[in-house]
């Protein structure tokens, strides 16, 4: 999934691009904190793709295996 098209990755960059100008008055652990989360966040978003985009190849081959065996059952 696009960095763009995730909501909750767009409304914490609104949210951090809106507290810019207060960032002296934001704890430093805090940020870290959130800049952590993103990460983590698009990393968990991009093995979600990886593990659909793998689900979905094991079902073609499921239906492939499938086909080859329904023509080996009507040979014998």
């Amino acid at each position: 999934m696009s960095d763009e098209r995730d909501p909750l990755l767009a409304a914490l960059e609104q949210e951090s691009g809106q507290t810019q100008s207060a960032t002296s008055e934001i704890d430093a652990a805090r940020e870290k904190a959130l800049e952590d989360f993103k990460k983590k966040l698009k990393d968990h978003r991009q093995w979600d793709a990886k593990l659909k985009e793998l689900r979905l190849n094991i079902r073609g081959l499921e239906k492939q295996f499938d086909k080859t065996e329904d023509v080996s059952i009507t040979r014998l």
